[in-house]
């Protein structure tokens, strides 16, 4: 039985994604995103290209991570503190 570098690939997204349930932030998520995109990538093309996959993984991480922080982020993060207002809320 072969194993490609695709199916690897798609193994590491997988484990990165568990990993995500660990975690307090949306890191490994990114992360998993950006090995997802290259499996696929990889599975299309049928070939691996180290400067490629480097390319895709590297912006589907990045593009990925800043959506993840737009859409889920909390309406309590974007509250601004007023000048005379305490900084302790209870």
């Amino acid at each position: 039985m072969k194993i490609d570098l695709w199916q690897i690939t798609l193994l590491a997204a997988l484990v990165f994604a568990i990993l995500e349930l660990f975690a307090t932030c949306f890191f490994f998520l990114g992360i998993a995103f950006g090995c997802l995109a290259t499996a696929l990538i990889q599975w299309l093309t049928g070939n691996f290209n180290l400067y490629r996959d480097i390319l895709v993984f590297t912006t589907a991480s990045a593009m990925s991570f800043l959506a993840f922080r737009f859409f889920f982020k909390k309406p309590k993060d974007t509250t601004r503190i007023q000048d005379n207002e305490d900084i302790n809320r209870y």
